[in-house]
């Protein structure tokens, strides 16, 4: 019935750019964070900035903390560069002028039934893709697909936790040129190996990122990226995540959980930052049922934070004294490594690792 309608207008540009997402849920969350229903990836959105709420025939924004309502199909909201409003789905006029052409000729009922039934073998199914696991190897080191673009996967979630994702990539030239989406959702990015074949790697999906029934996992390649390389994902398959099994919604649980994570972030990347997520979810537990936050995890809070900021400023220093030698190989490789630590993909920091690195790289010849 409603449409959200997200425009925004680019700094250095007179055209405002406009796309619409229907609106299904009763309630939608907005936000930074991978978490919410509606996704905003860039600065000055909050993690949590708000809900879309639909009542009836209204359609209400509360701003995250706030209890005020705001009517989206009369107002516009801005959260960061961004402006949200509400607007009458058009598919409810073309149902309309459907109901009016079966009124005025059983001969066109007859006619639009059968493009119907046509069009609806051309659809994509949600069991698309290949089932996991998937043995081999696929992408553009596959002959069958020497062109491809995007290899799609698919697996039934049966249990209600979380599932590490499995796969092991190959000759993939930048880390911003390949994107894993779930569920249509961006979750990360492969890491570069631009010549080789790289151990397995691991990621996490939450429970809060999977959907019942069939999930659909894809590795596509990113046109801004401008990587051209013969790109491989080999050997993909799902297993039941033993920390998220474990997890229940109580801070206790999840302070455990991250406590548990960080200890092991020195040896595993992307650890770091999933004990951060979290403890934040633990603080957000506790600080709604129980208005005090452990002294534990406060300090663990620090300790994640300390070990962060220490993660980050070494890596980059020990990159611009590489630089610094001439070896820009190396330093590319060193912006790699960082980039497989910092899986979170609203950390801002992200596009500074991958700026510096795409000048490293062109000056070291690719």
């Amino acid at each position: 019935m409603f449409d959200l309608e997200i425009s925004r207008r680019e700094a250095d540009r007179l055209q405002v750019f406009r796309r619409r997402v229907p609106l299904q849920k009763v309630h939608v969350r907005v936000g930074r964070s991978l978490r919410n229903d509606v996704v905003l990836l860039e600065r000055g959105v909050l993690p949590e900035a708000g809900a879309i709420v639909r009542k009836g025939t209204q359609v209400l924004w509360y701003e995250n903390g706030t209890s005020l309502a705001v009517s989206l199909l009369r107002n516009s909201v801005k959260i960061g560069p961004y402006r949200i409003c509400a607007k009458l789905s058009p598919r409810i006029w073309l149902a309309g002028a459907a109901i009016l052409l079966i009124c005025i000729s059983a001969s066109v009922l007859d006619l639009q039934t059968r493009k119907t039934k046509a069009g609806a073998l051309t659809q994509p199914i949600s069991t698309a893709g290949i089932p996991l696991p998937a043995r081999g190897i696929f992408g553009r080191q596959s002959p069958d697909t020497p062109n491809a673009s995007r290899i799609a996967f698919h697996f039934a979630q049966v249990t209600p936790s979380g599932v590490v994702l499995h796969y092991s990539p190959g000759h993939v030239e930048s880390p911003d040129q390949l994107a894993i989406i779930l569920n249509g959702k961006p979750v990360g990015f492969v890491p570069a190996c631009p010549s080789h074949w790289l151990i397995e790697q691991r990621l996490t999906l939450s429970k809060e990122q999977l959907r019942k029934g069939i999930n659909e996992i894809r590795f596509e390649v990113q046109p801004d990226s401008g990587a051209e390389s013969d790109w491989g994902i080999r050997d993909v398959y799902v297993k039941k995540s033993m920390v998220e099994e474990a997890l229940k919604e109580d801070g206790k649980s999840l302070f455990e959980a991250a406590n548990k994570l960080f200890q092991e972030s020195s040896s595993q990347s992307g650890k770091l930052v999933r004990a951060r997520q979290l403890l934040e979810r633990a603080i957000g537990s506790w600080r709604a049922t129980q208005g005090i936050i452990p002294p534990e995890a406060l300090s663990l809070e620090r300790e994640i934070a300390h070990a962060d900021e220490l993660m980050f400023s070494r890596t980059m220093s020990e990159a611009r004294g590489a630089l610094s030698l001439g070896d820009r190989h190396r330093a590319v490789q060193i912006y790699d490594r960082l980039l497989a630590e910092l899986i979170d993909l609203a950390d801002d920091r992200r596009a500074e690792v991958l700026k510096a690195r795409k000048s490293a790289s062109k000056r070291a010849g690719g």
